[in-house]
Protein backbone atom coordinates (compact mmCIF):
# COMPACT_ATOMS: atom_id res chain seq x y z
CA UNK A 1 0.00 0.00 0.00
CA UNK A 2 3.18 2.32 0.88
CA UNK A 3 4.43 1.95 -2.72
CA UNK A 4 1.01 3.50 -3.88
CA UNK A 5 0.81 6.12 -1.94
CA UNK A 6 4.51 7.03 -2.95
CA UNK A 7 4.07 6.43 -6.58
CA UNK A 8 0.71 8.97 -6.37
CA UNK A 9 2.88 12.07 -4.58
CA UNK A 10 5.35 11.15 -7.37
CA UNK A 11 3.34 11.44 -10.15
CA UNK A 12 1.12 14.13 -8.68
CA UNK A 13 3.51 16.09 -6.40
CA UNK A 14 2.78 16.68 -2.76
CA UNK A 15 -0.22 18.64 -3.24
CA UNK A 16 -2.37 15.30 -4.42
CA UNK A 17 -0.92 13.31 -1.22
CA UNK A 18 -4.46 13.81 0.32
CA UNK A 19 -5.91 11.96 -3.04
CA UNK A 20 -2.98 9.68 -2.68
CA UNK A 21 -4.15 8.67 0.85
CA UNK A 22 -7.61 8.25 -0.25
CA UNK A 23 -6.59 5.91 -2.92
CA UNK A 24 -4.51 3.74 -0.21
CA UNK A 25 -7.85 4.19 2.04
CA UNK A 26 -9.69 2.21 -0.71
CA UNK A 27 -7.03 0.05 -1.83
CA UNK A 28 -6.32 -0.91 1.79
CA UNK A 29 -10.71 -1.31 2.36
CA UNK A 30 -10.83 -3.61 -0.93
CA UNK A 31 -8.16 -6.05 0.47
CA UNK A 32 -10.13 -5.76 4.00
CA UNK A 33 -13.62 -6.98 1.66
CA UNK A 34 -11.24 -9.78 -0.24
CA UNK A 35 -10.49 -11.20 2.78
CA UNK A 36 -13.67 -11.06 4.56
CA UNK A 37 -15.15 -13.53 1.33
CA UNK A 38 -12.43 -15.35 1.31
CA UNK A 39 -13.27 -16.06 5.20
CA UNK A 40 -16.73 -16.44 4.41
CA UNK A 41 -16.37 -19.43 1.69
CA UNK A 42 -13.55 -20.82 3.36
CA UNK A 43 -16.04 -22.49 6.00
CA UNK A 44 -14.39 -24.71 8.80
CA UNK A 45 -15.91 -28.66 9.07
CA UNK A 46 -16.68 -28.85 12.52
CA UNK A 47 -17.32 -32.72 13.98
CA UNK A 48 -20.42 -32.11 16.43
CA UNK A 49 -21.87 -30.81 13.10
CA UNK A 50 -22.71 -33.59 11.37
CA UNK A 51 -23.68 -37.17 13.08
CA UNK A 52 -21.68 -39.14 10.15
CA UNK A 53 -18.06 -37.25 11.37
CA UNK A 54 -18.88 -38.11 15.01
CA UNK A 55 -19.67 -41.96 14.30
CA UNK A 56 -16.90 -42.00 12.56
CA UNK A 57 -14.27 -40.34 15.25
CA UNK A 58 -16.11 -42.60 17.39
CA UNK A 59 -15.32 -45.90 16.01
CA UNK A 60 -11.64 -44.92 15.28
CA UNK A 61 -11.22 -44.08 19.07
CA UNK A 62 -12.24 -47.69 19.47
CA UNK A 63 -9.55 -48.57 16.95
CA UNK A 64 -7.05 -46.43 19.49
CA UNK A 65 -7.11 -43.46 17.56
CA UNK A 66 -6.22 -40.30 19.47
CA UNK A 67 -9.06 -37.55 19.71
CA UNK A 68 -6.66 -34.37 20.48
CA UNK A 69 -4.80 -36.10 16.45
CA UNK A 70 -8.52 -36.24 15.22
CA UNK A 71 -9.17 -32.78 15.94
CA UNK A 72 -6.01 -31.69 14.91
CA UNK A 73 -6.48 -32.84 11.51
CA UNK A 74 -10.49 -31.40 11.08
CA UNK A 75 -9.06 -28.31 12.50
CA UNK A 76 -6.61 -28.09 9.41
CA UNK A 77 -9.36 -27.85 6.78
CA UNK A 78 -12.08 -26.36 4.98
CA UNK A 79 -15.34 -27.14 3.88
CA UNK A 80 -14.57 -26.55 -0.14
CA UNK A 81 -17.71 -26.12 -2.30
CA UNK A 82 -15.56 -26.57 -5.65
CA UNK A 83 -15.36 -30.30 -4.60
CA UNK A 84 -19.19 -30.81 -4.32
CA UNK A 85 -19.09 -29.29 -8.19
CA UNK A 86 -17.16 -31.39 -9.20
CA UNK A 87 -19.00 -34.59 -7.41
CA UNK A 88 -22.19 -33.60 -8.92
CA UNK A 89 -20.78 -32.90 -12.71
CA UNK A 90 -18.70 -35.52 -13.39
CA UNK A 91 -17.44 -35.60 -17.11
CA UNK A 92 -19.11 -39.43 -17.42
CA UNK A 93 -22.50 -37.53 -17.34
CA UNK A 94 -21.88 -34.10 -18.96
CA UNK A 95 -20.01 -34.88 -21.86
CA UNK A 96 -21.09 -37.22 -24.94
CA UNK A 97 -18.93 -39.78 -25.52
CA UNK A 98 -17.09 -38.42 -28.77
CA UNK A 99 -16.10 -35.55 -26.71
CA UNK A 100 -15.52 -38.15 -23.72
CA UNK A 101 -13.26 -40.28 -25.72
CA UNK A 102 -11.51 -37.20 -27.18
CA UNK A 103 -9.84 -36.25 -23.63
CA UNK A 104 -7.93 -40.25 -23.26
CA UNK A 105 -7.88 -41.54 -26.97
CA UNK A 106 -5.70 -39.32 -28.80
CA UNK A 107 -1.61 -39.40 -30.27
CA UNK A 108 0.23 -38.45 -26.92
CA UNK A 109 -1.43 -40.89 -24.56
CA UNK A 110 -1.12 -43.94 -26.73
CA UNK A 111 2.57 -42.58 -27.39
CA UNK A 112 2.77 -42.74 -23.47
CA UNK A 113 0.76 -46.20 -23.04
CA UNK A 114 4.20 -47.34 -25.06
CA UNK A 115 7.04 -46.21 -23.66
CA UNK A 116 5.36 -46.96 -20.43
CA UNK A 117 4.79 -50.67 -21.70
CA UNK A 118 8.48 -50.72 -23.15
CA UNK A 119 10.12 -49.52 -19.79
CA UNK A 120 7.83 -52.04 -17.60
CA UNK A 121 7.54 -55.13 -20.11
CA UNK A 122 8.50 -57.98 -17.44
CA UNK A 123 6.46 -56.66 -14.61
CA UNK A 124 3.69 -55.93 -16.67
CA UNK A 125 3.77 -59.96 -18.30
CA UNK A 126 4.21 -61.16 -14.68
CA UNK A 127 1.17 -59.79 -13.90
CA UNK A 128 -0.28 -60.57 -16.70
CA UNK A 129 0.73 -64.00 -16.19
CA UNK A 130 0.04 -63.95 -12.23
CA UNK A 131 -3.65 -62.53 -11.99
CA UNK A 132 -4.50 -64.02 -15.90
CA UNK A 133 -5.07 -60.03 -16.98
CA UNK A 134 -4.98 -58.33 -20.52
CA UNK A 135 -1.34 -56.38 -20.24
CA UNK A 136 -3.09 -53.98 -22.46
CA UNK A 137 -5.82 -53.16 -19.86
CA UNK A 138 -3.51 -53.19 -17.00
CA UNK A 139 -1.69 -50.07 -19.12
CA UNK A 140 -4.68 -48.64 -20.45
CA UNK A 141 -6.73 -48.14 -16.89
CA UNK A 142 -2.93 -46.47 -15.60
CA UNK A 143 -3.16 -44.70 -18.72
CA UNK A 144 -7.01 -43.08 -18.11
CA UNK A 145 -6.45 -42.84 -14.52
CA UNK A 146 -3.27 -40.71 -14.61
CA UNK A 147 -1.70 -40.65 -17.65
CA UNK A 148 1.14 -42.97 -16.31
CA UNK A 149 1.44 -41.21 -13.40
CA UNK A 150 1.96 -37.58 -15.03
CA UNK A 151 -1.51 -35.99 -13.11
CA UNK A 152 -1.95 -37.72 -9.73
CA UNK A 153 -4.63 -35.61 -8.19
CA UNK A 154 -4.41 -31.94 -6.20
CA UNK A 155 -6.73 -31.98 -3.74
CA UNK A 156 -5.73 -32.99 -0.36
CA UNK A 157 -7.50 -36.28 0.19
CA UNK A 158 -8.51 -35.50 3.83
CA UNK A 159 -10.20 -32.82 3.02
CA UNK A 160 -12.02 -33.41 0.02
CA UNK A 161 -13.27 -36.87 2.01
CA UNK A 162 -14.64 -34.53 4.81
CA UNK A 163 -16.12 -32.00 2.43
CA UNK A 164 -18.01 -35.14 1.24
CA UNK A 165 -19.12 -36.75 4.09
CA UNK A 166 -20.50 -33.26 5.56
CA UNK A 167 -21.83 -31.74 2.28
CA UNK A 168 -22.43 -34.65 -0.22
CA UNK A 169 -25.80 -35.83 1.34
CA UNK A 170 -26.78 -38.87 -0.85
CA UNK A 171 -23.32 -40.41 -0.44
CA UNK A 172 -22.19 -38.96 2.56
CA UNK A 173 -22.25 -42.89 4.60
CA UNK A 174 -20.10 -43.87 1.79
CA UNK A 175 -17.21 -41.20 1.93
CA UNK A 176 -17.65 -41.73 5.89
CA UNK A 177 -16.09 -45.14 5.00
CA UNK A 178 -13.84 -43.96 2.81
CA UNK A 179 -12.58 -41.22 4.87
CA UNK A 180 -12.24 -43.68 8.17
CA UNK A 181 -10.24 -46.29 5.44
CA UNK A 182 -8.06 -43.66 4.49
CA UNK A 183 -6.92 -42.84 7.93
CA UNK A 184 -6.49 -46.78 8.56
CA UNK A 185 -4.48 -46.88 5.40
CA UNK A 186 -2.44 -43.50 6.95
CA UNK A 187 -1.72 -45.16 10.61
CA UNK A 188 -0.98 -48.84 8.13
CA UNK A 189 1.24 -46.93 5.54
CA UNK A 190 3.08 -44.15 7.39
CA UNK A 191 1.13 -41.37 5.67
CA UNK A 192 0.69 -37.69 6.58
CA UNK A 193 -3.22 -37.58 6.36
CA UNK A 194 -2.80 -34.03 5.17
CA UNK A 195 -0.05 -34.74 2.64
CA UNK A 196 -1.57 -37.11 0.60
CA UNK A 197 -3.16 -35.63 -2.71
CA UNK A 198 -5.78 -37.54 -4.72
CA UNK A 199 -8.78 -36.31 -6.63
CA UNK A 200 -11.56 -34.53 -5.50
CA UNK A 201 -13.66 -37.78 -4.84
CA UNK A 202 -9.89 -38.76 -2.81
CA UNK A 203 -8.39 -41.21 -4.81
CA UNK A 204 -4.66 -41.82 -5.13
CA UNK A 205 -1.61 -42.57 -7.11
CA UNK A 206 -0.99 -44.30 -10.51
CA UNK A 207 -4.16 -46.03 -10.38
CA UNK A 208 -6.64 -43.75 -8.52
CA UNK A 209 -7.40 -45.94 -5.88
CA UNK A 210 -9.76 -45.33 -3.20
CA UNK A 211 -9.12 -45.78 0.34
CA UNK A 212 -11.17 -49.09 0.90
CA UNK A 213 -9.19 -50.48 -2.80
CA UNK A 214 -5.83 -49.92 -1.95
CA UNK A 215 -6.45 -51.60 1.14
CA UNK A 216 -8.52 -54.35 -0.18
CA UNK A 217 -6.48 -54.69 -3.25
CA UNK A 218 -2.81 -53.18 -3.21
CA UNK A 219 -0.30 -55.81 -3.59
CA UNK A 220 3.55 -55.15 -2.78
CA UNK A 221 4.53 -56.31 -6.89
CA UNK A 222 8.55 -55.41 -6.68
CA UNK A 223 8.79 -57.25 -3.37
CA UNK A 224 10.23 -54.03 -1.52
CA UNK A 225 8.28 -54.71 1.85
CA UNK A 226 6.19 -51.25 1.15
CA UNK A 227 3.04 -51.28 -0.73
CA UNK A 228 3.62 -47.69 -2.65
CA UNK A 229 0.61 -46.79 -5.10
CA UNK A 230 1.45 -43.33 -4.84
CA UNK A 231 4.53 -43.21 -6.43
CA UNK A 232 5.89 -47.19 -7.49
CA UNK A 233 4.67 -47.66 -10.56
CA UNK A 234 5.26 -51.49 -10.30
CA UNK A 235 3.41 -52.01 -7.26
CA UNK A 236 0.42 -50.01 -9.23
CA UNK A 237 0.69 -52.88 -12.22
CA UNK A 238 0.47 -55.73 -9.48
CA UNK A 239 -2.58 -54.09 -7.79
CA UNK A 240 -4.36 -52.98 -10.98
CA UNK A 241 -3.93 -56.63 -12.05
CA UNK A 242 -5.37 -58.14 -8.71
CA UNK A 243 -7.89 -55.94 -8.90
CA UNK A 244 -9.38 -57.13 -12.03
CA UNK A 245 -8.70 -60.46 -10.71
CA UNK A 246 -10.62 -59.84 -7.95
CA UNK A 247 -13.47 -59.04 -9.93
CA UNK A 248 -13.97 -61.93 -12.21
CA UNK A 249 -12.00 -60.58 -15.58
CA UNK A 250 -11.83 -63.58 -17.69
CA UNK A 251 -8.18 -64.35 -19.17
CA UNK A 252 -8.66 -64.30 -23.32
CA UNK A 253 -11.83 -63.40 -23.31
CA UNK A 254 -13.39 -60.67 -25.26
CA UNK A 255 -14.40 -57.33 -24.15
CA UNK A 256 -16.95 -56.00 -26.73
CA UNK A 257 -18.19 -57.45 -30.02
CA UNK A 258 -19.26 -55.03 -32.98
CA UNK A 259 -22.19 -55.37 -34.62
CA UNK A 260 -22.63 -55.86 -38.18
CA UNK A 261 -26.39 -54.15 -38.35
CA UNK A 262 -28.76 -53.81 -36.03
CA UNK A 263 -32.49 -52.38 -35.54
CA UNK A 264 -34.23 -49.39 -33.81
CA UNK A 265 -35.66 -51.86 -31.64
CA UNK A 266 -32.36 -52.98 -30.41
CA UNK A 267 -31.44 -48.72 -30.53
CA UNK A 268 -34.28 -48.24 -28.23
CA UNK A 269 -33.64 -51.05 -25.27
CA UNK A 270 -29.72 -50.91 -24.25
CA UNK A 271 -28.96 -52.95 -21.18
CA UNK A 272 -30.41 -51.02 -18.26
CA UNK A 273 -28.10 -52.10 -15.76
CA UNK A 274 -23.79 -52.45 -15.35
CA UNK A 275 -23.97 -56.55 -16.25
CA UNK A 276 -25.01 -59.25 -19.39
CA UNK A 277 -28.58 -59.02 -19.16
CA UNK A 278 -29.83 -60.97 -22.24
CA UNK A 279 -28.33 -63.50 -24.14
CA UNK A 280 -27.20 -63.24 -27.93
CA UNK A 281 -30.33 -64.81 -29.68
CA UNK A 282 -32.14 -62.15 -27.68
CA UNK A 283 -30.49 -59.62 -29.54
CA UNK A 284 -30.26 -61.35 -32.64
CA UNK A 285 -34.07 -61.48 -32.83
CA UNK A 286 -34.31 -58.27 -33.09
CA UNK A 287 -32.76 -58.77 -36.69
CA UNK A 288 -29.29 -57.32 -35.54
CA UNK A 289 -26.30 -59.11 -37.06
CA UNK A 290 -22.86 -59.29 -35.24
CA UNK A 291 -19.90 -59.07 -36.68
CA UNK A 292 -18.85 -62.47 -35.36
CA UNK A 293 -20.38 -65.32 -34.30
CA UNK A 294 -21.62 -66.14 -30.69
CA UNK A 295 -22.95 -68.75 -28.83
CA UNK A 296 -26.56 -68.54 -28.69
CA UNK A 297 -26.98 -69.02 -24.95
CA UNK A 298 -23.95 -66.43 -24.36
CA UNK A 299 -25.10 -63.89 -21.90
CA UNK A 300 -24.49 -60.07 -23.18
CA UNK A 301 -25.25 -56.53 -22.45
CA UNK A 302 -26.13 -53.84 -25.11
CA UNK A 303 -24.08 -50.46 -25.17
CA UNK A 304 -25.50 -47.56 -26.76
CA UNK A 305 -23.36 -44.35 -26.22
CA UNK A 306 -24.39 -40.81 -27.40
CA UNK A 307 -21.81 -39.77 -30.71
CA UNK A 308 -23.32 -36.37 -31.31
CA UNK A 309 -24.63 -38.13 -34.50
CA UNK A 310 -25.08 -41.57 -35.21
CA UNK A 311 -24.72 -43.79 -31.52
CA UNK A 312 -22.17 -45.85 -31.21
CA UNK A 313 -23.75 -49.24 -30.36
CA UNK A 314 -21.83 -52.50 -29.24
CA UNK A 315 -22.77 -56.00 -27.22
CA UNK A 316 -21.11 -55.94 -24.13
CA UNK A 317 -19.20 -58.93 -22.35
CA UNK A 318 -18.72 -59.90 -19.20
CA UNK A 319 -14.92 -58.59 -19.04
CA UNK A 320 -16.45 -54.86 -20.28
CA UNK A 321 -18.86 -54.89 -16.94
CA UNK A 322 -15.27 -55.85 -14.99
CA UNK A 323 -13.81 -53.25 -15.89
CA UNK A 324 -17.67 -50.89 -14.73
CA UNK A 325 -16.14 -52.06 -11.52
CA UNK A 326 -13.16 -49.18 -11.16
CA UNK A 327 -15.70 -46.46 -12.91
CA UNK A 328 -19.45 -47.00 -13.20
CA UNK A 329 -19.87 -45.53 -16.11
CA UNK A 330 -20.28 -47.41 -19.68
CA UNK A 331 -17.95 -44.61 -21.52
CA UNK A 332 -15.06 -45.39 -19.14
CA UNK A 333 -15.28 -48.93 -19.78
CA UNK A 334 -15.36 -48.12 -23.24
CA UNK A 335 -12.34 -45.75 -23.64
CA UNK A 336 -10.45 -48.15 -21.24
CA UNK A 337 -11.13 -50.54 -24.22
CA UNK A 338 -10.58 -48.61 -27.43
CA UNK A 339 -7.29 -47.33 -25.70
CA UNK A 340 -5.91 -50.85 -24.68
CA UNK A 341 -6.83 -51.79 -28.43
CA UNK A 342 -5.00 -48.64 -29.40
CA UNK A 343 -1.69 -48.84 -27.15
CA UNK A 344 -1.86 -52.74 -28.11
CA UNK A 345 -1.97 -52.45 -31.97
CA UNK A 346 1.33 -49.34 -31.46
CA UNK A 347 2.98 -51.96 -29.62
CA UNK A 348 2.83 -54.60 -32.21
CA UNK A 349 4.23 -52.45 -35.11
CA UNK A 350 7.34 -50.80 -32.65
CA UNK A 351 8.14 -54.60 -31.46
Amino acid sequence: MYRVLDRAVKEFGSTSAYFAARLVRLVAGMAVLTSLLLSISAEAIEMQDHPELLTLAEELMEQGFDRAELQRLFAAVEFKQSIIDAMTKPAEKSMTWKDYRGLFIKPERIQQGIDFWQTYQKELAKASVDYGVAEEVIVAIIGVESRFGQYRGKHGVFESLATLVSGYPRRSAFFAGELKAFLQLCQEQGFDPLEVKGSYAGAVGYPQFIATSYRAYAVDFNADDRIDLINDPVDTIGSVANYFNHHRWQAGQPVITDFASYSAELLNSPSAKLNTDRTVADIENTGAKLMDALAQDLKVGVVALDANTAPVVRVAHHNFYVITKYNRSTMYAMAVHELSQEIKAAMLEVR
